[in-house]
């Protein structure tokens, strides 16, 4: 007889309010930044023949080469100089920021 151990609700250290986050599973999108390992909760998404960036809600699958990006991460991007970052969050209009 096999039993799966619960998931223990664990600190997320990459949370900016120190609220207590879940343990990421085996199937869980965690941000791409090198050792971060928050889960994701949006995409990043690049034209690189229009230097452009566009951030948004995650999206549905992983779609290589798109990065997913937690919270912290997200909101912390800028653009290289000579790029655009449009960043799309539902419920506002889209914002773009050049560098």
């Amino acid at each position: 007889m096999s039993s799966a151990a619960p998931r223990e609700e664990t600190p997320d250290s990459n949370a900016d309010d120190g609220s207590p986050s879940r343990a990421p599973g085996p199937g869980d999108r965690l941000c791409a930044r090198v050792a971060c390992g928050a889960p994701a909760v949006a995409t990043l998404t690049a034209d690189y023949g229009g230097s452009v960036m566009a951030v948004g809600p995650l999206s549905p699958e992983r779609t290589p080469p798109a990065l997913d990006l937690c919270p912290k991460h997200r909101d912390r991007l800028t653009p290289p100089a000579g790029w655009t970052l449009v960043r799309h969050d539902p419920g506002r209009e889209p914002q773009e920021f050049s560098q």
